[in-house]
């Protein structure tokens, strides 16, 4: 790894514009080559973010970092340990909600409803995640619900989210969330943002990992489709 920085930047790109010059080279790779590819452009651009543009094409600038940290070795292998035995799916949302059965957990991550109007970002992905797909996950988690699911959905605190879950039988908790991505440095800091569940929330007893036993957890991160 160069400490260049002009060493570091044309590494970057040549990299990163792989898959623009040669659409299919990435998806050609072998697992083990696509995962180097990706750890070194999370670790090295800006801000850790992955995002495409409508052409699904990787497009975050380069970081400018003097001396990140390419390889993490133990924190890779325990991310492995912890995803053994996982099912992890490129999906629709309402495509794997659909496999929830009650006394299943349930937790979604959309891309956030904008705040204001000059706040347009909707998705990481180039399909994009408007107010249409939201009342779409809203109306899926409305029937998961009366099926016996757990349901934990977050998002901004836009009107229009509150508008949306308002009603029985969603509990809304608001909270305050550190955010440390935002194109303005200025900007970074705690942002309040929603929880809204089905159930009543417990406060936690005990400190550590909680484990749910006799219940799966499914983790839906980015439902664009």
């Amino acid at each position: 790894m160069t400490t260049d920085l002009g060493e570091a930047m044309s590494a970057y790109w040549g990299l990163r514009d792989i898959c623009r010059k040669y659409s299919l080279a990435v998806d050609g790779l072998s697992d083990t080559e696509v995962a180097a590819w990706f750890i070194y452009l999370n670790r090295t651009g800006y801000n850790g973010l992955y995002r495409v543009n409508k052409q699904n094409v990787f497009n975050v600038p380069f970081g400018g970092y003097n001396n990140p940290t390419i390889c993490d070795a133990e924190h890779l292998r325990t991310c492995s340990q912890a995803l053994q035995g996982v099912d992890l799916r490129h999906a629709c949302f309402d495509d794997v909600m659909a496999d929830a059965k009650p006394g299943d957990f349930v937790y979604c991550d959309p891309p956030y409803v904008p705040i204001s109007a000059t706040s347009s970002f909707t998705s990481d992905t180039s399909d994009g995640f408007g107010i249409d797909e939201h009342r779409r996950l809203h109306d899926i988690a409305l029937d998961l619900a009366k099926r016996g699911v757990n349901i934990l959905i977050s998002n901004s605190a836009a009107p229009a989210v509150l508008e949306l879950y308002r009603d029985h039988p969603f509990h809304i908790e608001t909270i305050a969330a550190a955010r440390n991505i935002a194109a303005n440095a200025a900007s970074r800091g705690e942002v309040t943002e929603l929880l809204i569940q089905n159930y009543q929330p417990v406060k936690p007893q005990i400190a550590g990992p909680l484990l749910a036993a006799g219940a799966s957890l499914r983790h839906i991160r980015d439902t664009s489709c």
